[in-house]
């Protein structure tokens, strides 16, 4: 469902839909692949309510920039 969402025109809640597809992925097991969502909510959306949640997931180098 999230990732319909993120093909949807606009800007509105992506960020949760970034947010909540890394949580399942991390729950999942894939780590790495949840790491990249969670780098795209801190780059695109790094005002979001939500960035503050995934900052201790992301690698140094991202957590920085």
């Amino acid at each position: 469902v999230w990732k319909e969402w993120l093909k949807r025109k606009g800007d509105f809640y992506k960020d949760h839909a970034l947010y909540y597809i890394g949580i399942s992925l991390e729950r999942s097991g894939k780590k790495e692949e949840a790491g990249a969502y969670f780098k795209r909510l801190k780059e695109e959306y790094p005002e979001s309510s939500l960035t503050p949640r995934i900052m201790d997931k992301l690698p140094s180098e991202v957590k920085e920039s």
